[in-house]
């Protein structure tokens, strides 16, 4: 039987694969072949990804709903920021599964293979073999792969933090009006003393949200201590006890100060969170992944090598290292940080720190807004491992 060949094989039809065939598409095959290998058998609704509007990507047009106004609660205390030129936009799931699969399936020499699941790979040459766990194979000039790794091991085991974005939501459907549509809750902390936990609450209309539950921890937490979560928070901010749940998301997302790097090979690369996309500091990634992914597929088209890492720079990293090692040792104090950051920052300055854009002069506002000095120390000892490793 003979190897089907291709110039490009993307293993996992997640965000970060199909972010990348659309990019590919956009920029031009020229002739060029394209493959999507995904595991599931056909796509469901099953997340929501968020950001801030940046710049246009080819999933602009997915966007469902956008929110000019954000809000931060602590106890009685509520911050309520915004912007009209950097609103947050939220995609579902379902919209860009739709829209990449027609894409892809119009575009010459493109094609998804659902149901594919991926063994081994060995480099022949010029190219990669994929085995499938069919007993078939595929063969690709490069390949890009987006199933999960993360590897702990390493020279600077000790001076890495690795802490888990945990969640659990319910898009919910009421029976009377419960939520203000113009403004999206980022955060609305409870009380811990050993993780950072809070709810947050995008509303689609005035009868229906998404409302979840979300922890920044050393470990995930159990599923019910989520919902337990989220029923109190619909009972204490609206008195609700009674609604439908339309639609259930959950997923565990690492908050880690280690490089992932991207290139293992000139032929094979990691990308997404596998890739490193994940911002360590507050679990953004979509714009991340829009970033390298035109980049890629510019470079791509032009004959070079991908970007060997995602856009972020010592600055940044170098800052989610801060955070990360004070939450760590005071995970008590990061409400208060969080409120102080949002209230104490320019929305759109805050913005491109939250979305790995920033500037020196929105690093240097960030900065006077948290407990800097406190900060420092926490993450003095690791911080000095890291700068010598």
């Amino acid at each position: 039987m003979t190897t089907p060949e291709f110039d490009y094989a993307i293993v996992g039809g997640g965000l970060a694969g199909l972010s990348l065939a659309c990019h590919l598409i956009d920029t031009g095959l020229d002739g060029r072949r394209l493959v999507v290998l995904e595991s599931r058998d056909r796509y469901e609704h099953d997340r929501i990804w968020c950001s801030w509007a940046a710049a246009d990507h080819s999933f602009r047009s997915c966007v469902s709903h956008e929110w000019s106004r954000w809000s931060v609660r602590l106890g009685s205390r509520t911050v309520v920021r915004g912007s009209d030129v950097q609103p947050y936009r939220c995609i579902p799931s379902g919209r860009l599964y739709d829209f990449a699969t027609s894409r892809i399936g119009g575009a010459e020499g493109a094609q998804l293979r659902m149901g594919q699941t991926v063994g081994g790979m060995i480099e022949e040459d010029d190219r990669v073999r994929v085995d499938l766990g069919d007993g078939t194979a595929v063969s690709a000039g490069m390949v890009f792969d987006s199933r999960p790794h993360f590897s702990r091991s390493g020279p600077r085991e000790s001076a890495e933090i690795d802490w888990v974005q945990d969640f659990v939501g319910w898009r919910v459907r009421t029976s009377r009006d419960a939520f203000e549509p113009d403004c999206a809750t980022l955060m609305d902390f409870a009380a811990s003393s050993v993780d950072v936990r809070f709810v947050y609450v995008l509303p689609f209309s005035r009868r229906e949200a998404l409302v979840e539950s979300t922890a920044f921890a050393p470990a995930t937490v159990p599923t019910e201590e989520h919902e337990q979560a989220i029923r109190a928070h619909l009972l204490s901010r609206s008195g609700l006890s009674d609604f439908e749940i339309l639609d259930r998301e959950s997923g565990a997302i690492p908050m880690s100060t280690r490089e992932q790097s991207m290139r293992i090979s000139a032929r094979r690369w990691r990308i997404g969170t596998a890739g490193g996309s994940v911002k360590a500091s507050t679990g953004y990634s979509f714009e991340t992944v829009q970033r390298w992914s035109r980049a890629a597929a510019s470079q791509l088209a032009a004959g070079n090598e991908p970007p060997r890492s995602v856009d972020r720079g010592v600055r940044e990293r170098a800052m989610d290292r801060m955070f990360l090692a004070f939450m760590q040792r005071f995970p008590e104090r990061m409400p208060h940080a969080f409120a102080r950051l949002f209230e104490g920052v320019d929305p759109d300055a805050l913005v491109r720190f939250l979305s790995d854009r920033s500037k020196l002069r929105d690093a240097i506002a960030v900065a006077r807004a948290l407990p800097a000095m406190r900060m420092l120390r926490a993450a003095a000892g690791s911080w000095r491992t890291w700068m010598r490793a």
